[in-house]
């Protein structure tokens, strides 16, 4: 379809949806393309150009990379629209994901910090990499991490610092508003075995454990760094554990359900990092309850 450039001319952006072999994208499957006002000769205004927010001044997001040179630079552009700093961890990546990065930070002067690794270490290695620079750096209130393969809208970064910050929640997770039987069956896996060991425990856990969209306030990515160890995905769960076994107070917002292609860019393993999560559960309950057991 041909759209007149006179019914564009008066915008800025205007919104498309991805036509795929069976059919539309959800609701999440919108995208931004910026218009060029090319009969005024005005510079059209792209998302590193937007001016960022009051809230944004006070953000940090913490965005960690590996084999996603396909969608990196364009998630480091939005992003750097609703935060003042991006921090993006290239996690020993082959693909060219390092090169796209350093290019996207060197248009953003300054406000984009790239990190490398000389090889893979995983997703959360690269988060508390991420966590240290921000903690060590940089001035902010709440830390943001989101992933890189265009399964979270830049646009909802806002909507979760907004509601750490004004709930003083020290952990925000952006909960899958589809369900979580919309989640593609690998990464499913891992989401309904955590939920079963957490929820024995702790009853208030939050449905959507594996979100990888949170916020966090300064005090609790201070103590996450003293606490928790790296690895992969189940440094993420290591992070919610600590935070429900400490009376962390946890907040969900509603987030968009976006895959691609059933999900093919995840790198999580269903067997592999479910046993992971498994293991760090077991382990993490034995010295909560030997602390447990000092203390009383």
């Amino acid at each position: 379809m041909v759209i007149p450039l006179s019914v564009l001319q008066p915008q800025q952006r205007v919104f498309v949806k991805l036509q795929q072999r069976y059919g539309f994208c959800d609701g999440a499957g919108w995208r931004t393309v910026p218009v060029c006002k090319s009969l005024t000769s005005s510079i059209p205004l792209t998302s590193a150009q937007e001016p960022v927010s009051a809230v944004s001044s006070a953000v940090c997001c913490v965005v960690p990379c590996y084999n996603v040179a396909s969608s990196c630079g364009e998630i480091v552009r939005d992003a750097a629209s609703y935060a003042h700093h991006i921090i993006a961890i290239d996690d020993g990546s082959t693909d060219g994901t390092g090169e796209v990065l350093r290019a996207v930070a060197a248009e953003l002067n300054g406000r984009v910090i790239v990190r490398s690794f000389p090889a893979n270490r995983g997703k959360g290695e690269a988060l508390l990499e991420g966590f240290r620079y921000a903690l060590e750096n940089l001035s902010f209130e709440v830390l943001v991490t989101l992933d890189s393969d265009r399964q979270h809208r830049p646009a909802d970064i806002q909507k979760l610092a907004h509601a750490c910050m004004q709930e003083h929640s020290d952990l925000v997770i952006g909960t899958r508003i589809k369900g979580l039987e919309m989640i593609p069956f690998k990464s499913r896996i891992g989401n309904m075995l955590a939920y079963w060991l957490l929820q024995m425990f702790y009853p208030r856990v939050p449905a959507d454990t594996q979100s990888g969209y949170r916020a966090f306030s300064r005090s609790f990515v201070h103590e996450i760094l003293s606490t928790v160890q790296g690895g992969r995905y189940e440094t993420e769960l290591s992070m919610l554990l600590l935070a429900l076994e400490k009376h962390r107070k946890i907040t969900t917002v509603p987030i968009p359900t976006i895959y691609f292609g059933n999900n093919r860019s995840s790198h999580f393993h269903p067997v592999a990092d479910s046993l992971r999560i498994y293991r760090l559960f077991r382990r993490a309950r034995g010295i909560y309850s030997k602390q447990a057991s000092v203390t009383n």
